[in-house]
């Protein structure tokens, strides 16, 4: 006869909460993610000149949506919030899905990191170009703000899959 089974699986005690039901991400963690993608967002209208002042044709229908840096630091905003949604409401559905989607989130915050200081960042014309744009009133910090992996290494060390 086979051994009746149980709903515990082997190796797990009783007491042990199931993976199943645990958040991608802890609710501290996710907070702390959100709040670094806000601080980042926010940066662009305080420390910077508005898109259509910097490229007044490009930008005049999307404004700042034209660097790829607002579009990452807005779906990563919206990433981890829905990571402290699904922290906070249980939902294993929704912690699926974040599970899909955690490479590609990681992978723009990495990539959009490296591209701007090894593209951007250290280019004559850009040095010139911020150089000028600090003596017009735009603040040096902003740059730096905006792409900063911090919350993907939060996110990294503390991910409970």
């Amino acid at each position: 006869l086979a051994p009746a089974r149980t709903s515990t699986p082997p190796g797990r005690s009783a007491t042990q909460p199931s993976l199943a039901h645990m958040p991608l991400v802890s609710l501290p963690v996710s907070a702390i993610c959100a709040l670094s993608q806000c601080v980042a967002l926010f940066s662009t209208f305080f420390f910077s000149a508005p898109a259509t002042v910097l490229l007044p044709e490009t930008a005049r229908f999307v404004g700042r949506f034209i660097w790829l840096t607002f579009q990452t630091n807005w779906m990563l905003l919206f990433y981890y919030v829905l990571c402290c949604a699904a922290s906070v409401f249980s939902l294993p559905l929704l912690d699926g899905i974040l599970i899909g989607l955690f490479p590609l989130a990681f992978a723009l915050a990495i990539f959009l990191t490296a591209a701007y200081y090894a593209l951007d960042h250290f280019n004559p014309e850009q040095v010139l170009r911020r150089a000028t744009m600090s003596k017009n009133g735009s603040q040096k910090p902003n740059r730096h703000l905006l792409r900063s992996p911090t919350s993907e290494s939060y996110q990294g060390i503390f991910c409970s899959t």
